[in-house]
């Protein structure tokens, strides 16, 4: 995904990224997607989840400063 982003020109204002196959998110993915987010928002893109299930929108709020 980095690298799509990188290889962008323009680069994207936003990633969307599907949640709909995710029931939960364990503290591993938790880890990825906050480095993800840091790096995006690093680089000026923001990261926009769509479809999350209540599961994973409580583990985000709970344990990631994404919001």
């Amino acid at each position: 995904l980095l690298g799509a982003v990188d290889a962008a020109d323009p680069k994207p204002r936003a990633v969307v990224f599907d949640a709909t196959a995710l029931d939960s998110l364990d503290i591993t993915s938790a880890e990825m997607l906050e480095k993800l987010v840091r790096k995006l928002r690093a680089d000026g893109i923001d990261l926009v989840i769509a479809e999350a299930h209540a599961p994973v929108v409580a583990s985000a709020v709970r344990g990631l400063e994404i919001h």
